[in-house]
């Protein structure tokens, strides 16, 4: 994928502006710290609800072509989190699909909670503000998604629970890398997708994610991943129902953001388009507006 020009004319990284920061930081787990350090860490591990102590923390960066990663670990070598520099287009809409992965369809199949915000850089970027998004370490081992040629995986119930949540997200970019198989005592966990970068992407389209992955295979036909679809399907609409009114007010704050070098895109019209993308893929899912009461 090709990365979006998102550079002020100053070619400085891309900002947020103040007020943007401020409707973030009421809509998303949002926290803004300086440099990534110790005690940076700790503000933040403390938010996702993991505490680490201060002299225990390792912190290796990754410098990538157009942005920079963090892996922290504890004294003992163990990785906690994963932190990515945050320099796609997409970024808003990913971290709008974590949250509502983790906070309201079913955070079983994504990683447990997430944080985002800004970080300071070092030297002469001291003053700028790079986005970031942290997420806890969920230790597996990835997929192979060679068990597509075994129709009686137990593998093809958990991706069709993802299938139906990769299309209430358009989540694209379905790779093995992306998905994690968890483990335990007894056998398998889960499988978790770690990788969120590409969901809302195509919403004028009907999503055809999965098509590239399992080309030449009828997923769709498969009795497991059909029983785990309807699994998911129930599991979401439930969750809905206890929750009625999160997402319309998460798409209401989301609409008050205005366009900056960071958001490139009309929150409003967004939001718009994702409503009447979820009409045509997920008919019976009710969203609740702020402002009015009926559904959407």
């Amino acid at each position: 994928m090709q990365p979006q020009n998102l550079q002020s004319k100053s070619k400085e990284p891309p900002q947020l502006t103040s007020k943007n920061v401020a409707a973030l930081d009421k809509i998303f787990n949002w926290l803004c710290v300086n440099a990534i350090d110790p005690t940076a860490i700790s503000a933040m591990a403390e938010r996702l609800g993991n505490p680490v102590t201060l002299t225990n923390i390792q912190i290796v960066l990754r410098e990538k072509i157009f942005y920079s990663q963090f892996q922290i670990f504890n004294g003992n070598h163990q990785q906690l989190f994963h932190i990515k520099q945050a320099w796609e287009g997409n970024y808003l809409r990913e971290v709008l699909a974590l949250h509502l992965a983790t906070r309201v369809f079913d955070p079983e199949l994504f990683v447990p909670d997430y944080l985002t915000g800004t970080y300071t850089g070092a030297g002469k970027k001291a003053k700028l503000a790079f986005p970031y998004i942290m997420t806890a370490f969920v230790k597996g081992k990835q997929v192979k998604f060679g068990f597509k040629k075994d129709p009686e995986s137990p593998l093809w119930w958990w991706f069709g629970r993802h299938y139906f949540l990769h299309t209430l997200l358009s989540l694209y970019d379905v790779d093995p890398r992306h998905f994690l198989l968890e483990e335990e005592d007894k056998g398998m966990k889960g499988v978790k997708r770690i990788d969120l970068g590409l969901a809302f992407t195509k919403l004028d389209q009907s999503y055809d994610g999965f098509q590239s992955a399992f080309k030449g295979v009828e997923f769709e036909k498969n009795p497991a991943f059909q029983q785990g679809f309807a699994f998911e399907r129930e599991k979401v609409l439930h969750n809905l129902q206890t929750n009625r009114f999160a997402v319309g007010e998460i798409l209401f704050e989301f609409t008050q953001l205005e366009m900056d070098h960071i958001l490139d895109f009309d929150p409003n019209q967004f939001c718009q388009n994702l409503i009447t993308y979820w009409r045509k893929a997920v008919p019976d899912l009710e969203i609740i507006p702020k402002s009015e009461p009926g559904s959407i």
